[in-house]
């Protein structure tokens, strides 16, 4: 079966962090997934190489982290991690591939769904939801094993009798010290930036002098792109965020790139950025970078207001779907929001479809799935009720409505503020408190 996440190379081509808090009694604590495990002695005395790699939450309300098996001794491994792309030899390469495999992988969700869902936002082919083994919960998140035994398979067959025994026995053990995990609702650090006011100095890629108070003043949001040369999703989607940038000067909204590697590699930065028609600012990394917009992965992109704020969680990888309109519906929401901040009654925004939706989401940019929304004109009103995306759907004549959350999750502020559709077809954008 072809594996469905990522490759060896693109977790070595990825920004690596800890994944783990370590204790001195073999205990490791994923805070992002939401569980503590106590390591079988075979994992930590292994001959080869096992990689915990975490790729957090991966989608509204999901979250996932895999063990990944490494045929190699660790000198080997290091040497070969070490390298960039383009210092590592064909031969290495397939070596790579060949001498990697999962292990198994901990997904966790939230909202009392289950096999299924995981499988669909995952975009799994080939196994079915008794595959997947429950092996938690923590409030209404529910932790399953998920893993690809026709792929061990041929891993186990193309590998040394040495390592192939050692894979087997470390699969096993693993996979009861996960049974026996202490789990805990994920902590996603992410929703922490939320709030956070960028201030820098930097340069763009021709090497001009940018302040990020000059940068965002100009736009009400801006999405920060951050890319490098070497990323191949990055590359792929740049001609495409070039013409979304020209769309959204209607808009008041704008992309800002950083190209992470331009200090070393800054005429093949400008190059791509030319071959793909970008016209947007690129700007070099700036002091305080890592800490300030934390990157797991490339592409990431961060979303800001004209005060240079974060206004929502970040994006990371390119949009499942490939289309960048996902990134353009986020700042969509967001402009929304910002014009509801300065208006009396809060306005909605025309969508071109022949329905009315009322997208409700909290205080940190998620959905909010299960909120009643009372929908009314002035004879009659309608009840829906949000689903997953934070979205219910009325389709009603075009006219305008009155709009009020009826009755919130429990979880949230109840709010009675009302609110009004456009005379067309449009979407409302509500946004509810936590507790």
């Amino acid at each position: 079966m072809k594996k469905i996440l990522f490759s060896l190379l693109g977790v070595l081509l990825l920004t690596f962090f800890s994944a783990a808090v370590y204790a001195e009694d073999n205990t490791a604590t994923y805070e992002q997934i939401g569980f503590t495990v106590t390591l079988p002695e075979n994992v930590e005395n292994a001959k080869g190489i096992v990689y915990p790699y975490l790729y957090g939450r991966m989608d509204t309300g999901l979250y996932l982290m895999g063990y990944i098996y490494f045929a190699m001794e660790s000198e080997t491994f290091n040497t070969l991690a070490g390298k960039t792309a383009d210092e590592l030899t064909e031969e290495e390469q397939q070596d790579l591939y060949a001498r990697q495999c999962d292990l198994l992988y901990v997904a966790a969700i939230n909202g009392g769904r289950g096999p299924a869902e995981i499988l669909n936002l995952l975009g799994v082919q080939g196994l079915a939801e008794d595959e997947l083994t429950r092996i938690g919960q923590a409030e209404d998140v529910t932790f399953y094993l998920l893993e690809f035994p026709g792929v061990a398979e041929s891993f186990i067959a193309g590998i040394e009798p040495e390592f192939a025994q050692e894979y087997t026995a470390v699969h096993d053990s693993l996979t009861e010290a996960l049974k026996n995990a202490e789990f805990f609702v994920p902590v996603d650090p992410e929703a922490a930036l939320i709030g956070r006011t960028l201030n820098f100095e930097t340069v763009d890629v021709d090497g001009n002098p940018v302040s990020s108070s000059d940068l965002f003043k100009d736009h009400q949001i801006t999405m920060i792109n951050v890319w490098a040369t070497w990323c191949h999703f990055c590359l792929e989607e740049m001609e495409a965020l070039g013409e979304m940038h020209r769309r959204l000067a209607d808009k008041g909204a704008a992309v800002v790139g950083i190209c992470t590697d331009a200090d070393t590699k800054g005429d093949l930065c400008k190059e791509i950025l030319e071959e793909n028609h970008v016209d947007y600012i690129n700007i070099l990394p700036f002091e305080g970078m890592d800490n300030a917009l934390p990157v797991s992965g490339y592409p990431t992109s961060f979303f800001v207001n004209s005060e240079g704020t974060i206004a929502a969680l970040p994006f990371t990888g390119v949009p499942r779907s490939g289309d960048v309109a996902e990134y353009e519906e986020v700042i969509d929401r967001l402009l929304a929001e910002e014009a509801a901040k300065t208006e009396t009654t809060p306005q909605a925004v025309e969508n071109g479809e022949s329905v009315y939706r009322v997208i409700v989401t909290d205080n940190e940019g998620s959905p909010v799935p299960g909120a009643v929304v009372q929908f009314c004109s002035d004879s009659m009103c309608m009840v829906g009720e949000t689903d997953e995306e934070g979205t219910a759907v009325f389709e009603n004549e075009e006219g305008v409505y009155t709009v009020h959350i009826l009755t919130a999750p429990e979880e949230y502020e109840a709010t009675e503020e009302e609110f009004e559709t456009a005379e067309t077809y449009s979407d409302v954008f509500i946004v509810l408190q936590k507790r």
